[in-house]
């Protein structure tokens, strides 16, 4: 028997012929729902790049902008052309320079990349949502952190949901925390803050509180 492929060789496999998502590794399609979440990101990504080069920056300066080297930015942009039906040689890009920059308006700052597919997946069913795409955060805004953690979500996804929403100007609904499960997790998210040296003094006054009123 050959030697099986490693599971880097596999995870690049999988998403390697995006354009007709198939895994080069098996040959069998990739499920609809990992493409999505995974070009939904990778799309954000290749459009910061494809507007970079067409306003005139070197590919390894484009891949700078977000924190990768020129060749992943390379694969990025010609990913993100073949998407969107554009040319993918540079000057080409540089020639239509206004049609390559209308076709991506909106997906640079698509805010939804910005979740780990996952957690935007489990949000989405929390929600109700069609489909993950429909996840927008004056949807999420309508929830509390309380409502997050009875739908299983971990204490980490909720930090997270609440990190996405106050970039975007909003918030979780604010409300103190109650019962066993609420209570221990803003203990140990009050821990993780002592143990990066914040003072936390304040908020364990308010935990301690907000627990002695609950023994009453």
């Amino acid at each position: 028997m050959g030697a099986q492929p490693c599971a880097r060789t596999q995870n690049l496999g999988r998403y390697a012929k995006y354009s007709n998502r198939l895994n080069p590794i098996d040959n069998t399609e990739i499920p609809s729902d990992i493409y999505r979440r995974y070009n939904l990101k990778s799309n954000a990504r290749g459009a910061i790049v494809l507007r970079a080069i067409a306003e005139g920056k070197t590919l390894n300066d484009a891949g700078k902008s977000i924190g990768v080297s020129g060749n992943r930015a390379s694969q990025l942009l010609n990913r993100i052309c073949r998407e969107l039906d554009l040319p993918s040689e540079i000057a080409d890009i540089r020639r239509h320079k206004e049609e390559c920059i209308k076709k991506i308006e909106g997906l640079e700052n698509s805010t939804l990349a910005e979740l780990h597919p996952k957690i935007a997946e489990n949000l989405a069913r929390v929600l109700r949502l069609g489909k993950v795409e429909d996840l927008t955060p004056e949807y999420l805004s309508n929830l509390s952190a309380s409502q997050l953690l009875t739908a299983n979500l971990t204490l980490v996804a909720v930090a997270e949901a609440q990190e996405w929403l106050v970039k975007n100007g909003t918030s979780l609904k604010r409300r103190p925390p109650e019962g066993n499960v609420e209570m221990q997790a803003a203990q140990r998210a009050i821990s993780t803050l002592d143990a990066f040296q914040f003072d936390t003094t304040f908020v364990r006054s308010q935990l301690q509180f907000l627990i002695d009123c609950d023994d009453d």
